[in-house]
């Protein structure tokens, strides 16, 4: 398990003791894979400041740890988060809570929200209920509705791994983040001859701009990383690999060429 990151531990801290506290938050993970102590220790903390005796805390706290606090929910779906699965949080937060402490929702994974289920958001952040908080959840911010992190305060977990290219992940790059993509395509299907390939190749270059995007914003290295992981999630379901190379390919010289 990871270690509770000091700069993101400082920025609650501060939250809660000049009593801060937002009706929704925004937690972009840069795509760290083990941030739930992160997001636990702020949960924990935003029900601390209700200052409950310590054998309640300590009962609260542990059934944080084994998911089963009645006053918080976690939406975590492998595919697309449903308008369907909000709205039965919202039903159950219609109910008055018999417990005196805040009613948290937390949905990991922000970037997977349906059109209608962000609507529906929309509607929680631009008229708050007291009592309710939102934890949206996304490895990057920029996946997110503009309207949505307009309404929500930005929380950053940081990334120090540093990304280092492999030769054929350089390879790639140079071939397929240029303005003849296309015409590098046999070279890059010798360098990528299949979907594991691809994937795992692909993923290492997203990796890298979204590092590049945080240490100096870049339109286009955003673009960069919104088309990869856009076009990987599709690689998984496409059964022709050479045209989802091809129209990926194109995608990337569009935003070259701008």
């Amino acid at each position: 398990m990871m270690a509770l990151q000091s700069k993101f531990k400082k920025e609650i801290d501060e939250i809660i003791k000049n009593k801060r506290l937002s009706h929704a938050y925004l937690i972009e993970t840069n795509g760290l894979i083990d941030y739930k102590e992160n997001i636990d220790y702020f949960i924990k903390e935003i029900l601390k400041s209700n200052k409950p005796a310590k054998a309640e805390l300590e009962l609260i706290f542990n059934q944080i740890d084994n998911n089963c606090f009645i006053n918080l929910k976690r939406i975590e779906t492998e595919t697309v988060i449903k308008k369907e699965e909000l709205l039965e949080i919202k039903r159950d937060y219609t109910k008055k809570s018999f417990l005196d402490y805040p009613e948290i929702y937390i949905i990991d994974d922000a970037a997977k929200l349906t059109p209608a289920t962000a609507n529906s958001i929309l509607k929680f952040l631009e008229e708050p209920e007291e009592g309710i908080i939102a934890i949206l959840i996304t490895k990057n911010r920029y996946n997110v509705l503009d309207t949505i992190r307009s309404r929500t305060q930005i929380l950053r977990l940081i990334n120090d791994e540093k990304i280092e290219l492999s030769g054929e992940e350089k390879e790639t790059l140079d071939k397929a983040f240029t303005k003849e993509a296309i015409v590098n395509f046999d070279e890059l299907l010798k360098l990528l001859p299949d979907k594991v390939s691809a994937n795992n190749i692909f993923s290492q270059i997203e990796k890298y701009y979204h590092q590049q995007l945080i240490d100096n914003y870049n339109e286009k290295y955003l673009q960069y990383v919104l088309i990869i992981e856009e076009e990987i999630q599709k690689l998984a379901y496409n059964v022709n690999y050479k045209l989802w190379l091809d129209a990926f390919l194109t995608r990337l010289m569009e935003v070259t060429n701008d």
